[in-house]
């Protein structure tokens, strides 16, 4: 980019042949072939407009203004030239069409500026939907999209009532048949919401079969999400799970992975061939077997989607996932024994005073049914004019509102604001029915009260749909909490690890069991302690044994390096399941031990809080 404008575009990095000429993982790819890099200065712009719908998104997910800087500059870029790309991809991954991108990236654009010029590009370039969301064509999307900036659904809820209806599995198309299906579910969940027509259900349904819940046809049950079930397929068409390292393993094989192949978990295959449910599970079959990031984009959000309104499963940390080799899963780490000891030392602290704000903001009444359940909009106030200072943490919100011309009805919306570390904070969505008033709570959760931009951020309130019409907001409420500084007394924990060799060794040891075996333990607090423990060996006076089991003797004590800030489950490495602990520590989601708390206390302020998760943050990028 050149200022604001784009002078050279790379929209694709590969090359189709070179790819599927050779059958070996990425990091073993040594033909540059697959590296081509191509790029255009005038074209493109079917890409270009695809690039600038996501990172106009990403603005308005998170608030970053070189995103938003982007997507303006690559949307300009798409328009000035109106070519579609071909160099390198017209034999495998050919557009056909240009409108479809270019309405789906003015619809985002508009949301995120409010500027009418992208509303008109939205509305005049849209197209008509007649097939499913995939990497060539987004005229569903782009319907649903021109939905939410002229709140007229008609458009996109007239294709899909002619294809969300029946319970037998919805078969766009033999190739890839999962990958459609879970796309036409997102798109049906997203029009379900807003338009007066429910296909959730249907979508339901759908999914049950993608998980293995019903089978499709005469097949048996079976879920097409690797690693997900017990029924789970094994082998998607994916080379670097397959462990294969050239093209004459991978021929020569039965369609199951060589003995160096792992699991690809959360990878959506293509899926059933015909609506009997034909399908083999064979890593040879692309077609019924590939995988791809747009497959998986459209089960991520079909799912997110059936979460949101039926609240059934779970969202499991990436920890619980374990890391599959072969079907077996790593060892656990080495056993550790710890001795503690603690001292009583002054350190100053922090205490909290709660207290409440109540404000009557200066509002209008709110038209809901023309101006925000079409265009998901927010009310908007800056924390300090609201009486918030820089040293209080929110606890909860409350918002009072009052139908104008009677019941409030059914109420859905959220709540948001700025941090302080760059990311935009935003509640699930919300729903409540209330008659003629009510109250919308935000119980806001002491990680995000801790990063909150109190000085120059925003509260947000955001309403996506009233049943009943027009309401005003009466009142807010905030419950905070204020820190004062005290010096108080507390305890410093200062941690010793030692283990024994437990590596697997086949060793022959001689015992002599006419004495008995001793193990002191000393823990030092107020005063020293000894404790002995005396065990006398009941084995025969001389034994020799040969064995291939750990071994653990007093002769083979290591002793491991003090414990390492950042490493919460000491175990003595700093990786991506020490985030997910500290994560749902401050979420409230589990608990850490003493310990544990010393090593996540990385700033040494003596509490845990999101300015650990920072430091951790930089800690794992810089051992990358």
């Amino acid at each position: 980019m050149n200022g604001s404008s784009v002078s050279n575009f790379v929209y694709q990095v590969g090359n189709g042949n070179g790819d599927h000429a050779i059958w070996t993982s990425p990091e073993n790819d040594r033909n540059s072939g697959t590296r081509t890099v191509y790029s255009t200065s005038n074209g493109a712009s079917d890409i270009a407009a695809e690039y600038a719908a996501a990172l106009a998104l990403n603005y308005i997910n998170f608030k970053n203004d070189e995103d938003l800087k982007y997507a303006k500059a690559l949307y300009d870029f798409s328009v000035k030239y109106n070519s579609i790309a071909t160099d390198g991809c017209s034999e495998f991954y050919k557009s056909t069409s240009l409108d479809d991108d270019q309405s789906w990236a003015a619809g985002w654009l508009y949301l995120a500026t409010n500027d009418s010029y992208y509303k008109d590009q939205c509305v005049s370039k849209r197209p008509e939907a007649y097939w499913f969301n995939n990497w060539d064509n987004v005229a569903v999307g782009a319907n649903c999209v021109y939905g939410y900036v002229t709140g007229d659904w008609s458009k996109a809820l007239s294709f899909l009532r002619g294809e969300c209806h029946g319970d037998s599995y919805k078969l766009p198309n033999e190739w890839g048949s999962a990958r459609h299906n879970v796309e036409l579910q997102f798109n049906a969940l997203v029009v379900s919401r807003h338009a007066n027509y429910d296909l959730s259900s249907w979508a339901k349904g759908q999914m049950d079969y993608i998980i293995g819940n019903k089978g499709v046809g005469n097949a048996p049950a079976r879920c097409f999400v690797v690693g997900f079930t017990d029924n789970s397929v094994k082998y998607p068409h994916h080379r670097g799970a397959s462990g294969f390292t050239n093209m004459d393993e991978f021929n020569n094989s039965n369609g199951a992975y060589s003995s160096s192949g792992h699991t690809l978990t959360g990878a959506l295959v293509g899926g059933p061939t015909d609506t009997n449910g034909s399908y083999v599970d064979s890593v040879k079959d692309y077609q019924a077997n590939e995988v791809a990031l747009d497959y998986n984009a459209g089960l991520v959000g079909a799912a997110a989607g059936l979460y949101a309104l039926y609240g059934t499963g779970s969202v499991d940390p990436v920890e619980s996932i374990p890391e599959v080799k072969n079907g077996i899963a790593a060892p656990d780490p080495e056993p550790i024994r710890t001795t503690v000891s603690t001292a009583s030392t002054p350190v100053v602290t922090t205490t909290t005073a709660a207290s409440d704000i109540e404000v009557t903001p200066d509002v209008n009444k709110i038209t809901i049914n023309k101006t925000h359940s079409s265009n998901e909009q927010w009310e908007t106030w800056y924390w300090h004019e609201l009486g918030v200072k820089s040293t209080d943490k929110v606890t909860k919100v409350e918002v009072a509102i009052s139908g104008i011309n009677g019941s409030v009805g059914q109420w859905q919306g959220a709540f948001g604001t700025t941090s302080d570390v760059g990311n935009w904070i935003q509640t699930d969505n919300l729903t409540y029915n209330f008659d003629n008033s009510g109250i919308v709570t935000w119980e806001v959760s002491p990680a995000d009260s801790a990063v909150i931009n109190y000085n120059s951020g925003e509260l947000r309130f955001g309403t996506w749909y009233c049943s009943g019409g027009d309401f005003m907001i009466d009142s807010i409420t905030i419950y905070k909490e204020s820190e004062v500084a005290v010096t108080t007394t507390t305890s410093t924990i200062n941690t010793t690890t030692t283990t024994t060799s437990t590596k697997p060794a086949t060793t022959t040891t001689t015992t002599s069991s006419t004495k008995p075996t001793t193990t002191t333990t000393t823990t030092s607090s107020t005063k020293p302690t000894t404790t002995t423990t005396t065990t006398t060996s009941t084995k025969p006076a001389t034994t020799t044994t040969s064995t291939t089991a750990p071994v653990a003797d007093t002769t083979t004590t290591l002793t491991y390096p003090q414990p390492i800030k950042g490493d919460v489950n000491n175990d003595g490495r700093i990786e991506i399941a020490d985030l997910v602990s500290m994560q749902f520590y401050l979420l409230g989601r589990n608990k850490l031990t003493a310990e544990e708390e010393i090593l996540a206390d990385i700033n040494d302020d003596n509490r845990v809080d999101v300015y650990d998760l920072v430091l951790l943050r930089q800690l794992l990028l810089k051992n990358k």
